[in-house]
């Protein structure tokens, strides 16, 4: 089984890749991470992926000004040809929640360091977590619901911590930097991807 890791950073920064490959290497269920560069779309075509790929994790990156604009316009395939569960963290949130409408928050909902969120709904995301999750964050920026999406897990500083995609192909995105400091919702997503039937 095929993921691919789209890195969101510059070319050549790996900081918010590596964590991902080294979770995804290690789990002994025979995932192959494949990692490209933001700027290598629309290069790779969206069927490419759908047929080569069980699944698709966007990598956060280092806060920037236009990181989510810019990174957005790379990625609209996400949203016009969907075909293979998604998980995007930290900027990967955010620029999923640009693509569907969602308003980019700056520098008001900002978290740095570990804090809890609150799960709202079960979900195979939050499989081996309790209702109250430690995680940890980096972001100045944030971004509200897209209306297309369910929330699924809040804290009072920033409302839109978890959300998942309420149709289609799943697509999972997270606020927090979980390649620091939960993992184990990457190995719950390429697990999932592995017995996801199209």
């Amino acid at each position: 089984m095929r993921i691919l890791i789209v890195n969101s950073a510059n070319r050549g920064v790996s900081d918010y890749v590596a964590p991902i490959q080294h979770t995804l290497d290690g789990m002994g269920i025979g995932v192959n991470p494949y990692i490209v560069e933001n700027d290598r779309f629309p290069y790779i075509k969206p069927d490419e992926i759908k047929s080569d790929f069980s699944g698709v994790i966007v990598s956060a990156s280092p806060r920037g000004d236009d990181i989510v604009e810019d990174r957005a316009k790379k990625l609209e395939w996400i949203k016009d040809s969907r075909g293979t569960p998604i998980l995007g963290i930290c900027a990967g949130h955010q620029i999923v929640g640009h693509l569907w409408g969602a308003e980019l928050i700056k520098d008001d909902q900002s978290e740095l360091g570990y804090t809890t969120v609150k799960v709202l709904k079960d979900d195979p995301l939050f499989e081996g977590y309790g209702r109250e999750i430690q995680v940890y964050q980096g972001h100045n920026d944030s971004i509200l619901m897209p209306d297309d999406f369910d929330l699924i897990a809040t804290n009072d500083r920033c409302e839109n911590q978890f959300m998942r995609s309420k149709s289609g192909p799943p697509i999972w995105t997270g606020q927090c930097h979980i390649e620091i400091s939960n993992r184990r919702m990457i190995e719950n997503f390429a697990k999932y991807c592995k017995t996801y039937r199209r």
